[in-house]
């Protein structure tokens, strides 16, 4: 029933143009389109009418072919107006159209009110046909311009398409036109027809092609206004040469029974069984041969995006078998580069202790190196507020209206990447993917972003199990090195005390003052070795937070307090407070934290050498960290001593490690456990000569944020 394949093409143009205004667009390119929209709606649905409705009414006709007239101005308006360009006589023509429109129009309409009326197209209907046919060769000459005028392969292949389309459509229309000239159409064998068969003879011999091309014409058009990328343009022309070939095969299908139970006496009481069994084995088949039909088309219509697909499939089978970063990194940036969609790729992770983003490698190696670390703010910020992904098109368009747009769009620069892709867990930013494509597709479509943002959760879940299974390997380390460490201290500590028992002993005897400095050292010696072993111990023990309200003000004017009361102060030495005001109470283990700010502020101390100052802050900043969801607490304590040299810096938190003449070396690597137990970092800043700066950042959970001490 051809009619009915007119109504759906003119109820389809009404849905994309409501769809246009609808979305509170006003730029031209919606209203033009709107425009174009419905007067196809009119065309089609006038003559729809004139087909099904008996005694064919001659109005729908005649409106049929007055908005027909006006169809070739509507559509070069909206492709002079979107892809407009200086110097050009788009506009000129554009009224010539308009005004012939309205001439053929006031023509027309007499000679069709008042001339004899036909089912056949009268010769006013065949010149004005005349006419709309050679203005819609004048549209395809104008397209066919802007074609060769373009600069942009983006708008090149976009222009490509709707020419192919838009010629298409007008050929087969014309087919259409012709094939009406040729039908029977004998008022007496009009009226002896079912109407099926009468809008059948109406219609003309040609089926109504040129009608689905029109329909298509305007929903690729409909994509090219709305999508700002060639690739998703080539997924559109994917699915629906998909769906095409998924109904050709149903068509084979269901024509191949209809023909066998024609030829077959007595098989057709069974066609309507048949045809359901045909339809039910097509949709049992449909999904996989729609993958299958799919890849197919996609191989040749975008090859680099079926590249990258097929790579991406291979990331998610090879992603449960990562067991470090080091491999996910390798394994993710290898398979991205090697599909050759992907120009450039590098991974940057969040790095708590320095509390940064760091890059940790990049494919090709001979590629630019892009920034080495990035700060967590403010590129994440639009991360936490809700963005996808980052695209530099898009920044670039949005560049001028936020400082930190701007700020981000620098970044991503230095970045060298035209696409930055999340790895996030949850609310919370881990580290991202940043991509450059291979330039000749006009960037990433969002069907490329989508399943790469799924890789960057998939990335995610990764490096959380990773750092599960290291916490799980370094809690066995401890529980080990604990049981071990027990039972060096025992046998340690019984002859400890045995010598340093002896060595009072004989220090009660009368023995020369040379002897008595003597045991003088060795009482010493025990006492530096029996803190090593407490310190040993200490660091192996596993331990558990208990958690109070604490004031955390009130707690470093304690330290400071202690600190400077010692009596091995030296005079030189300034100890200060920078407390923010109307902190709120954090829950924490007191005592822990004590001894971690304890042992800071006497390393700041030992580091100025007699002379200096240390000064202990308290801040709640509301930048915080890579995660949004938290508001942070930092405490920090900074000298003005000698500084740390960048090779020390490295193994500061590495058991045993020292630069003291006399220490531990434990001090910093127990401090470490008990900030990272608080679910905190502890980070060092430092240049030699320039002091140090020690900073403890301590989760503060939104309701903790909110009540103050009173």
């Amino acid at each position: 029933m051809h009619a009915m394949v007119y109504l759906l093409v003119a109820l389809a143009a009404s849905l994309l143009g409501v769809r246009a205004l609808s979305r509170g667009d006003a730029l031209s390119s919606a209203r033009d389109f709107a425009l174009l929209a419905w007067v196809l709606v009119g065309t089609y649905a006038c003559f729809a009418l004139f087909l099904l409705i008996y005694p064919n009414p001659e109005w729908a006709r005649i409106f049929f072919v007055v908005f027909g007239a006006f169809l070739p101005a509507a559509n070069l308006r909206f492709l002079d107006h979107f892809f407009s360009s200086e110097g050009d006589d788009g506009p000129r023509i554009e009224r010539a159209l308009w005004l012939g429109g309205v001439v053929a129009a006031a023509v027309y309409l007499p000679l069709a009110i008042f001339g004899e009326h036909t089912h056949a197209p009268g010769w006013p209907e065949r010149m004005l046909g005349v006419l709309v046919f050679s203005a819609f060769g004048a549209s395809l000459v104008r397209l066919w311009q802007k074609h060769q005028a373009a600069t942009s392969p983006i708008d090149q292949a976009r222009i490509r398409y709707l020419l192919i389309l838009l010629a298409c459509a007008v050929g087969l229309s014309g087919v259409e036109g012709l094939g009406r000239l040729f039908s029977p159409t004998e008022a007496d064998a009009i009226r002896s027809k079912h109407f099926l068969d009468r809008s059948l003879m109406l219609q003309g011999t040609a089926p109504p092609l040129g009608t689905l091309f029109t329909g298509l014409y305007l929903y690729v058009l409909d994509q090219v206004r709305s999508k700002q990328r060639l690739l998703d343009l080539n997924e559109i022309f994917t699915r629906l040469m998909t769906l095409a070939a998924a109904a050709g095969v149903l068509t084979i299908g269901l024509g191949a029974t209809t023909l066998w139970v024609y030829t077959r006496a007595g098989a057709r009481s069974t066609s309507t069984f048949l045809a359901f069994v045909v339809a039910l084995a097509f949709l049992m088949a449909y999904p996989t041969m729609r993958e299958v039909i799919a890849a197919r088309i996609a191989s040749v219509v975008n090859a680099p995006g079926f590249q990258l697909a097929m790579a991406l499939e291979a990331l998610e089978l090879e992603l449960p078998k990562v067991v470090d970063a080091a491999q996910l990194t390798a394994v993710v940036l290898d398979g991205l580069h090697g599909s050759g969609r992907v120009r450039a790729a590098s991974l940057y992770l969040f790095e708590p202790e320095r509390g940064h983003f760091r890059l940790q490698d990049r494919r090709p190696l001979t590629a630019p190196l892009p920034l080495p670390a990035v700060g967590a703010r403010p590129f994440v910020q639009g991360f936490e507020a809700g963005l996808r992904v980052y695209v530099r098109e898009d920044m670039e368009r949005l560049e001028s209206s936020s400082e930190d747009i701007t700020a981000r769009m620098r970044i991503m620069e230095g970045l060298r990447a035209e696409l930055v892709v999340p790895v996030r867990s949850g609310e919370l930013v881990v580290g991202w993917l940043s991509l450059e494509d291979d330039g000749a597709a006009g960037g990433f479509s969002q069907e490329e972003i989508g399943r790469l943002c799924r890789l960057g959760e998939r990335m995610a879940v990764v490096i959380e199990n990773i750092k599960s299974f290291e916490a799980s390997k370094e809690q066995a380390r401890l529980a080990a090195l604990g049981t071990m460490a027990a039972g060096l201290a025992h046998e340690i500590r019984n002859p400890l005390a045995g010598i340093k028992g002896a060595a009072q002993f004989l220090g009660t005897l009368q023995v020369r003052d040379e002897e008595h400095e003597f045991l003088e050292v060795i009482t010493d010696e025990v006492d530096r070795l029996n803190a090593v072993v407490t310190s040993f111990l200490d660091y192996a023990r596993h331990f558990e937070i208990r958690r109070e309200p604490t004031d955390v003000n009130a707690l470093v004017r304690q330290i400071v307090s202690l600190v400077g009361a010692e009596p091995d102060l030296p005079d030189g030495v300034v100890l200060r407070t920078e407390l923010q005001r109307d902190l709120p109470a954090v829950a924490l283990d007191g005592d822990k934290i004590r001894q971690v700010l304890l042992n800071l502020v006497r390393n700041g101390v030992q580091a100025i050498e007699g002379r200096g100052h240390v000064t202990v802050s308290t801040a709640m900043p509301l930048t915080g960290d890579r995660s949004g969801a938290r508001s942070m607490l930092e405490i920090t304590v900074t000298d003005d001593g000698v500084g740390i040299s960048p090779e020390a810096r490295k193994s500061l938190f590495i058991p045993f490690f020292t630069t003291k003449t006399f220490g531990t070396g434990l001090g910093l690597a127990i401090s470490q456990r008990v900030v990272r137990a608080h679910g905190g970092t502890l980070r060092v800043e430092s240049r030699p000569g320039e002091g140090a700066r020690f900073t403890v950042t301590l989760p503060l959970p939104d309701d903790e944020a909110q009540s103050p001490l009173t």
